[in-house]
């Protein structure tokens, strides 16, 4: 959970995925949920429609069967990373597949991975957060689109950003949404990419990751780099790859931080 030093406020967090709770992979993440205390919502509808673990409905699982749980294999060397990825059961997850009722009373959702879940393409996962906003108009939202295996860099994606509050990216990631790879004599790139998120999307608030120099914040058409800050932290984050992935994490939290005028503490 994350806890509000100022005044003990406890935000609960609920994680939505696809897994099969039966595998080596599966029963590894169900007992992390467990032993630190957050919601494992478990949506694994594709071979099994009844299966709707960790929402008090029956299954109809047997212990060997549907599709294995996604994971992916990094390869990790000087400084260069490569992933293979298997989608297993999250292949068939759903925009339509996320629960409503799990979010009342949430302040934040986080959406990870979008080009990595084909369920979520072309108006699948538009069509719920525009539902999501309608219903709760505080909520905000944040996305991580990752690396484009397809190379096309769409699905959508501009569509969604209507209704996220927070893009958090890499600059690999950024060029190839924006199909921007060599810089002109007229315009560096994060000018071009001021300049295209805020024809797009004006209303979003675009993060762009530069590993351990920090990143850049794109809104409004301008760009401010924010510098990585040299403290030691309350909390030493596990990142075994080196692709950064607590960060969106960080941010949510800073937000969360500020709109209560407070500080955090991860539990």
């Amino acid at each position: 959970s994350l806890e509000l030093a100022k005044d003990d406020t406890t935000f609960e967090v609920n994680f939505q995925t696809v897994i099969n709770e039966n595998d080596d992979y599966g029963k590894l993440l169900a007992s992390h949920a467990r032993s630190h205390g957050f919601t494992l919502l478990n949506r694994r509808v594709s071979d099994y429609p009844s299966c709707f673990f960790g929402t008090g409905e029956e299954t109809t699982l047997l212990s060997s069967g549907g599709k294995s749980s996604g994971h992916c294999a990094v390869i990790v060397a000087r400084g260069e990373r490569s992933f293979m990825t298997h989608l297993g059961c999250l292949e068939d997850f759903r925009g339509s597949h996320i629960i409503n009722e799990s979010m009342n009373d949430l302040h934040h959702i986080h959406v990870s991975g979008y080009f990595n879940i084909p369920g979520f393409w072309n108006g699948e996962l538009r069509n719920k957060l525009a539902e999501i906003k309608q219903t709760c108009k505080e909520i905000t939202i944040s996305l991580v689109p990752q690396h484009d295996a397809t190379e096309t860099w769409d699905g959508g994606l501009m569509d969604v950003l209507q209704h996220v509050d927070f893009l958090i990216l890499s600059e690999v990631e950024a060029k190839g949404i924006i199909n921007y790879y060599h810089d002109s004599e007229s315009q560096t790139f994060f000018e071009y990419a001021a300049t295209y998120f805020h024809d797009k999307c004006p209303n979003t608030h675009v993060i762009v990751t530069l590993g351990p120099e920090g990143c850049v914040h794109i809104y409004n058409g301008a760009t401010d780099k924010v510098e990585t800050v040299k403290k030691e932290p309350i909390d030493q984050p596990i990142d075994p790859t080196g692709a950064g992935v607590h960060l969106p994490l960080d941010l949510s939290m800073g937000f969360l931080a500020t709109r209560h005028r407070t500080r955090i503490i991860v539990r």
